[in-house]
């Protein structure tokens, strides 16, 4: 499961390591101490738990410490296999 899978993953740093980049850039602020980012777009693919447990709380973890000031989730009109679609993610 899950866990196990966690557990082979190699420890950081990885050859390709862009997380502490990004963790700095997320957390950048302006000299009004406001989010430099006014709008953060995540577009969500696949259905299901990935966007319940993977984008609806990266995007709440976004708004809650500032990172972007307005957090949007855009999907296809139309799945591709499991995708998730404009339609059921307004929905949510």
């Amino acid at each position: 499961g899950f866990l196990e899978t966690r557990e082979k993953l190699k420890k950081r740093p990885w050859l390709i390591d862009g997380v502490d980049r990004l963790l700095e850039a997320l957390t950048r602020q302006s000299n009004d101490g406001e989010s430099v980012y006014e709008k953060a777009l995540l577009f969500v693919d696949n259905a299901g738990t990935d966007v319940i447990l993977g984008m609806v709380p990266l995007a709440r973890e976004l708004l809650r410490t500032q990172a972007a000031q307005k957090v949007v989730l855009v999907a296809n009109q139309v799945p591709t296999i499991n995708d998730i679609t404009s339609a059921e993610l307004e929905a949510l």
